[in-house]
């Protein structure tokens, strides 16, 4: 009994030994084995790489129109001196919101009571427009452009951006009544030190203007195309002098905003400002520091965390050409790397960064595109732009398409 049970359990076990190799089972027929649908590969897809297709530029994907609303406002860096208040103006397409950041946060750490009114150049408010040192966003066709559809169809990314500045110190002043003094900074700038000495001259002037170079050593001939001042920082106080200067310049640039070889856009119309209104030409080394005045500002020294120009306080930097022009100019004017100027351009390309260069800097411009989201031609612009009278029977050229010009 015993020699047969341990032969009929080998018996067993050999049988499913081969039920597991063969599939045939013990007195049946052998299994069909599974067919595996055949992966069929076009012709040399191993050997080579697919090219990718060209594609056309698409629109950005905008939020609705909605109210940007405001965090709780942010501790100050630093304690507050004075009750003086202002307001701080940008403008902005959506793909330099990371700079536009970066200067709203200086202003509150050195003047924490300023509000910062921020224009976006957008058709609506993108969501990046969040931010709690925002303490207003508002599209630029509310800003009450008459026609404004027409204006900003014919400009540039940049040059529609530009032209937005006087209709926007407008609405402010609109908006704030209560509010004297008025300050405009393009995205591309950052505060160092609180701004006493620019309050202390509005006291005396209603316009500051500044100058690109303060003596001969900053001449450059490009200023004969580019103009002797600089827009990227104006400063106002509250007067009809004021108000008669803003709406001469917006009407100017409403139909003359472009960079060409005849205008430099919104900057050399304020070639005009000293003798056609009372503009104060401020010379004061520590204000709009840049790239094309390195070669008569040194830094001196480092006193209580601020930086000193000229034996001054360095009050507002203009970071333009940040990574081309900029930087060339201060390996040329600071050749000793020891030298603060590059402490300081290396923390701004961090801020940059924290505040989502990486995440802003390709989006496109929404009114490079028709309402039907075809991409505007540049082609297209220029006969706009060539011939305005020809197309004024349309209401609005973004509602047409490439094939009506």
């Amino acid at each position: 009994m015993e020699v047969r049970s341990r032969t009929k359990k080998k018996s067993s076990r050999i049988k499913r030994g081969l039920k597991r190799k063969t599939g045939i089972r013990s007195g049946g027929r052998a299994r069909r084995p599974k067919q595996r649908t055949p992966v069929l590969r076009r012709k040399g897809w191993l050997r080579r790489k697919r090219r990718p297709r060209r594609k056309r530029p698409m629109p950005p994907v905008l939020a609705p129109t909605v109210a940007v609303t405001k965090d709780p406002p942010p501790p100050a860096a630093l304690v507050y001196r004075g009750g003086r208040s202002m307001i701080v103006c940008t403008v902005t397409s959506a793909s330099n919101l990371h700079r536009a950041k970066v200067m709203a946060r200086s202003i509150k750490e050195h003047e924490p009571q300023a509000k910062v009114v921020v224009c976006l150049v957008e058709k609506n408010v993108h969501p990046l427009a969040h931010f709690p040192y925002f303490d207003e966003v508002v599209l630029a066709k509310d800003l009450g452009v008459p026609n404004f559809p027409k204006m900003i169809f014919k400009y540039t990314a940049s040059e529609g951006t530009t032209a937005m500045k006087p209709y926007l110190l407008q609405y402010a002043m609109r908006r704030y009544a209560d509010e004297r003094v008025f300050l405009y900074l393009d995205t591309d700038m950052r505060v160092y030190h609180p701004l006493d000495e620019l309050f202390e001259t509005l006291e005396k002037h209603s316009i500051l203007i500044t100058p690109h170079a303060l003596d001969q050593r900053g001449h450059n001939d490009d200023y004969l195309l580019a103009g002797t001042y600089n827009s990227g920082i104006l400063a106002f106080a509250r007067s009809e002098e004021t108000e008669r200067f803003l709406a001469w310049w917006g009407d100017r640039l409403y139909d003359y905003c472009y960079y060409d070889h005849k205008y430099f856009a919104d900057q050399t119309w304020l070639d005009f400002a000293p003798v056609y209104f009372n503009a104060h030409i401020w010379r004061h080394p520590g204000y709009n520091m840049a790239a094309w005045n390195l070669i008569e500002r040194n830094f001196t020294h480092i006193k209580n965390g601020y930086h000193y120009v000229n034996n001054r306080p360095l009050c507002l930097f203009h970071y333009s050409g940040l990574w081309g022009h900029l930087q060339k100019t201060i390996k040329e004017c600071y050749p000793a790397s020891s030298n603060p100027m590059y402490g300081l351009l290396a923390a701004y390309e961090q801020e940059l960064k924290e505040m989502g260069r990486s995440k802003s800097k390709d989006i496109l411009w929404s009114y490079d595109f028709f309402s039907s989201n075809e991409f505007i031609e540049q082609a297209t612009k220029q006969k706009y732009k060539d011939d305005p009278g020809k197309y004024q029977g349309m209401a609005n050229p973004f509602e047409a398409s490439n094939s009506h010009f």
